[in-house]
């Protein structure tokens, strides 16, 4: 599609005024932390436990899948698929990702995560423990105000979660209502959130699609539980003896 330059130039005229005109970022990101659950019970959190499935494109399940979350910045990801179980976890300070089989646990392959790996994960369990909050947590961590844009044809304002190591997420909310429609990921992948889970007050999402590059769908993941400050066993993080 040709675009004048009359045309181009009365684009960015709306675009300028949009921005001049959205309210300051802490206030959107207060607005859009509403659409999850008050402020108190969202500060509350410290600790998030997912279980649920993983969906192929075709509606076939791949596997089952536990996520655990920990304040300041642990996780443990553990995927079941047949007679093998995947963990990835990280405890503050190292990280490891280890195969097995779970009727003998001797069989195993655990591998170290390189120092930058660990800082991603790291990353990555903020990002989900504080709600859009994340980068206030993190030394050289920045949130940008990229205006309102066009998404997928509908209006959107378009916000910057930065992290060190080049990761970022940026997300997509409806300017007037705080509402997430979309997260791009530094590794170019999208996820898009549909129906939820309310637990203890918080709005969890239900179903996360996961896009590649092109648009693509990769996985579907579907919670089935989630569970809010429980208590975590001691060395649930740490690496494998």
């Amino acid at each position: 599609m040709m675009i004048s330059f009359r045309n181009f130039a009365f684009f960015v005229l709306l675009s300028s005024v949009g921005a001049l005109n959205a309210e300051p970022i802490d206030q959107f990101l207060q607005k859009a932390r509403t659409q999850l659950g008050p402020e108190s019970v969202l500060d509350d959190v410290e600790a998030i436990h997912y279980k649920g499935v993983v969906i192929s494109p075709s509606g076939e399940k791949m596997s089952d899948l536990e996520l655990i979350f920990d304040k300041p910045n642990r996780q443990l990801l553990r995927e079941m698929r047949g007679d093998v179980v995947n963990e990835t976890a990280v405890n503050g300070y190292e990280g490891y990702v280890m195969s097995y089989d779970p009727n003998d646990k001797t069989k195993k392959l655990v591998q170290v995560l390189r120092p930058t790996q660990v800082k991603r994960l790291m990353a990555n369990a903020v990002e989900n423990l504080n709600f859009f909050n994340g980068p206030n947590k993190i030394r050289g961590a920045t949130i940008t105000d990229e205006g309102i844009v066009d998404y997928n044809g509908k209006s959107a304002r378009k916000v910057n979660f930065a992290y060190p190591l080049d990761l970022y997420y940026i997300r997509y909310f409806d300017p007037n209502t705080g509402e997430l429609l979309a997260t791009v990921s530094s590794d170019g992948l999208t996820m898009t959130e549909k129906d939820s889970l309310n637990v203890g007050g918080i709005k969890f999402p239900k179903t996360v699609e996961t896009y590649d590059e092109t648009g693509a769908l990769l996985r579907t993941v579907k919670f089935t539980e989630v569970t809010v400050n429980e208590q975590v066993q001691p060395g649930v993080f740490d690496f494998p003896e």
